[in-house]
């Protein structure tokens, strides 16, 4: 009995320490860890997940929603991407397949949304998106153009402790405004949607959804093209809008001098999934992101023509009915100049 009693121990003793001579030989336990990407194209991805956005829908016969983002899975260095966005229209056989290439950069080991995967279109319309890189640079290695990287100089870096919209209404140089020509056809086709689009949604309240017919249908034209956008909705202090990446260029009024080039225009994207919180005045509403999710806000350009100088994240947006017949959005950015524009309704 004594001998039995032994016995086990004896043997749990030895299986021990033939697994501690096993992980010895072998060099220790080991995690396989995944190696730094080394080029740029292989740090870019992009990343299917599931959604929770209102502004994404369920593919046909799944009761699942996804959404696309770009991820950069390099410890330290901020990549360029370009890359494909293509949309299908369900259930709407008259329209062809179309795409469109663009550009976004992402920082280290971060993402930028894309967009829903599917998404409500005009007239109760489904479309399907897909993305896929084409082609990818580490920022500080490309090669010249409108997607080199530059750091933001210095003379455009405003005090964080001022407001954007006191900036812009005292025409202060840290204010890249612009104003809508009505005798352009292109700029005036522009200021009548954006003024449509802004008194909608400072005089809608919570709940409500406004429509973006008109002004995705400018920003095809003005921007890089292919802007297709689900409507605006507000729901409890929330804003959703989602869609494909789309552009806006405007020039501004006073050209701004700084060592990389002089500022003579700006952009404004809008993200493939735009969300945050909304908080309403009398004759004005302001956007803004959520904590922890700047990445929903739009991203501000600054160009020297068709020279893209420097960017930066827009973290507030203020839509104001400054008249009647008038209106304006200030953009407020994380470091850099504030940029405005202003249009009427006539």
């Amino acid at each position: 009995m004594l001998i039995r009693f032994y016995r086990r121990p004896l043997v749990l003793i030895g299986i021990l320490f033939g697994i501690a001579i096993l992980l010895t030989s072998c060099g220790g336990a080991h995690v396989p860890v995944k190696p730094v990407c080394e080029t740029a194209i292989q740090c870019a991805s992009v990343i299917k997940q599931q959604s929770s956005s209102l502004a994404c829908l369920p593919y046909p016969g799944d009761d699942r929603k996804f959404q696309y983002d770009i991820g950069n899975n390099h410890p330290s260095r901020e990549i360029t991407v370009r890359y494909l966005e293509r949309v299908r229209h369900l259930n709407d056989p008259t329209r062809p397949e179309e795409s469109i290439s663009k550009v976004v950069r992402v920082n280290p080991k971060q993402k930028e949304p894309l967009g829903c995967e599917v998404t409500e279109a005009l007239f109760n319309k489904v479309d399907a998106w897909a993305y896929r890189v084409t082609e990818a640079c580490f920022t500080d290695d490309c090669a010249g153009g409108p997607v080199a990287a530059k750091p933001i100089p210095p003379e455009a870096v405003r005090p964080p402790e001022t407001s954007c919209a006191e900036l812009c209404d005292n025409d202060d140089p840290m204010c890249a405004k612009s104003v809508l020509n009505p005798a352009k056809p292109i700029e005036a086709a522009a200021s009548r949607a954006l003024y449509k689009f802004v008194r909608e949604v400072v005089t809608g309240g919570d709940p409500h959804t406004t429509s973006m017919d008109d002004l995705q249908t400018v920003l095809s034209s003005v921007g890089t093209g292919l802007c297709n956008r689900r409507d605006f909705e507000v729901v409890s202090g929330r804003f959703d809008n989602t869609g494909g990446t789309c552009d806006f260029f405007s020039a501004v009024l006073k050209p701004k001098k700084t060592s990389l080039g002089d500022v003579t225009g700006y952009s404004i994207r809008l993200p493939g999934i735009f969300s945050g919180l909304i908080a309403f005045e009398s004759s004005s509403a302001t956007l803004s992101g959520a904590t922890g999710q700047i990445e929903s806000m739009p991203q501000v350009s600054f160009f020297q023509k068709d020279t893209q100088l420097f960017s930066d994240r827009v973290v507030e947006a203020l839509l104001e009915n400054t008249s009647p017949t008038t209106g304006q959005i200030t953009f407020s950015t994380k470091e850099t100049y504030c940029a405005r524009i202003e249009f009427s309704g006539g």
